[in-house]
């Protein structure tokens, strides 16, 4: 799941809230514009007999103004001619859920299901999914969503909901066909539009996501997260000039969303914008200080931008955060190795490792530093790690070479690795073992050879890229 899907998906959850409550408001009274009742308040209360019918228009000013409370408050006050219909028990708790109180929704709801059918039961139903879903739990919104589509297979909202959950699943094909099954029913429902395109785009089909976050954003044009959605999408087609300017939309209509920052800052990046992407990295780190990736983007441009203090100072922000979070250590690790501290990156490189085996060339990283501090005991590192390693990988035979000191296998391996990504991690590999053997030609060539791109983004790259700007 992206770290941007579940927040934004709960605001547009608790606006569609603010949409229904303004439906089931105009379902018994037609909405007044609040800037119309503001003008005039005196006459507001005039009559004593219309007690309920303005209390309808206050709730619906106070929904337009986005004030769940007062609305509440003029439920409360009105004593609605039928409190204890099922609809108005729903509508009631929706208020609820719009002002942060679930436990007092929930409750409601309870009591709803327990004795409603029909359309009133299906709301209660969704309204419970909601408050599942702010709670994180997963089970309980799934479940009732279910049976809101037991009951009503094209309910757009459920099948919406269902979609965003498939969606974090990373089951993209069935979350594109839930969203369409919404769309069906609601043509412009710019949930469902935006769920949609966010499918499309994780499934590798940016040019049909920008087609639809466009379609989103004819339908609302003021949430920001659907400009840095159709950023994204932008961005994977090359068209950088467009993502920036979506980002610039974005961050126009929340410029305190750390998020935004951190994702213009991170196509900055990818352009090879450093300076820039640290602007916004620092932004981001101002507007949401707990957020530890923005900590850890800065400290990668700025390693990129030889400022290897500050990288290394957000680096240990980040750890603060996240003990866990691997990828600092193993930049940590390469910082290291860069100021020549071997020992100090042999031990970072070897917890990055511990906290991500999933990443096996962390050990050639660590063996290549406990190599360049002493010789036999980096040897004897790797015969005892080597197993780590898929035996006859490039990887492998790369590790092999560092114990046998017979470099014509893994030339040969890096021949014929199809994989570019493996290929450069080879390549970078192998150049690092011939720079600590002095054969500094031979490594320029490898590290030449070994594209950057394949390398962006990681400690490995990092490393390459100082050693090709010492030897220049």
């Amino acid at each position: 799941m992206s770290r941007t899907r579940k927040p934004a998906f709960l605001f547009l959850s608790l606006t569609f809230i603010l949409v229904f409550l303004m439906n089931s408001c105009a379902n018994l009274r037609d909405v007044r514009d609040p800037a119309e009742i503001a003008e005039d308040p005196a006459t507001v209360f005039e009559d004593p007999f219309e007690e309920s019918a303005d209390a309808y228009d206050r709730m619906s000013a106070a929904i337009l103004l986005g004030d769940p409370e007062s609305a509440i408050q003029a439920y409360e006050d009105a004593r609605l001619a039928n409190p204890d219909e099922p609809e108005t028990l729903v509508l009631l708790a929706n208020l609820y859920i719009a002002a942060g109180d679930t436990d007092g929704a929930r409750s409601l709801l309870d009591e709803i299901i327990a004795g409603a059918d029909g359309q009133a039961l299906v709301d209660a139903r969704l309204a419970l999914s909601l408050i599942a879903r702010i709670d994180g739990n997963d089970e309980e919104e799934l479940a009732q969503l279910s049976a809101v589509l037991d009951e009503q297979p094209d309910n757009p909202r459920a099948n919406a909901a269902l979609g965003e959950i498939l969606l974090e699943r990373e089951e993209y094909d069935e979350a594109e066909e839930r969203f369409l099954k919404a769309l069906e029913s609601e043509p412009d429902d710019y949930f469902a539009l935006q769920g949609l395109g966010n499918a499309y785009l994780r499934n590798g089909k940016s040019q049909a996501a920008i087609q639809v976050f466009s379609g989103a954003i004819e339908a609302e044009p003021d949430y920001s997260y659907t400009y840095t959605d159709r950023a994204k999408a932008y961005n994977e087609q090359g068209l950088y000039d467009q993502a920036l300017e979506d980002m610039d939309r974005a961050i126009s209509l929340d410029d305190e969303n750390g998020w935004h920052y951190l994702d213009r800052g991170r196509m900055r990046a990818r352009r090879g914008l450093f300076r820039e992407a640290e602007a916004d990295f620092t932004l981001a780190v101002e507007r949401t200080p707990d957020n530890f990736l923005a900590y850890a983007y800065r400290a990668q441009v700025r390693g990129y931008m030889g400022e290897y203090d500050g990288a290394a100072e957000d680096y240990y922000q980040v750890l603060d955060a996240r003990p866990d979070y691997y990828p600092a250590y193993a930049f940590l690790g390469a910082l290291e190795y860069i100021r020549g501290n071997y020992r100090s990156s042999y031990g970072l490189l070897a917890d990055a490792f511990d906290a991500e085996p999933d990443k096996p060339a962390y050990v050639l990283f660590a063996a290549a530093a406990l190599l360049a501090d002493d010789p036999l005991e980096g040897r004897r590192f790797l015969e005892g790690n080597l197993n780590l390693l898929e035996r006859g990988s490039l990887l492998y035979i790369t590790g092999r070479y560092n114990i046998d000191n017979v470099d014509l296998p893994v030339l040969n391996a890096i021949r014929t690795e199809e994989n570019d990504r493996l290929k450069a991690l080879g390549q970078f590999y192998l150049g690092l073992r011939y720079q600590q053997q002095e054969l500094y030609g031979t490594a320029r060539a490898l590290f030449d050879s070994a594209e950057q791109s394949y390398l962006d983004g990681s400690p490995e790259g990092l490393v390459r890229q100082w050693l090709v700007d010492e030897s220049s």
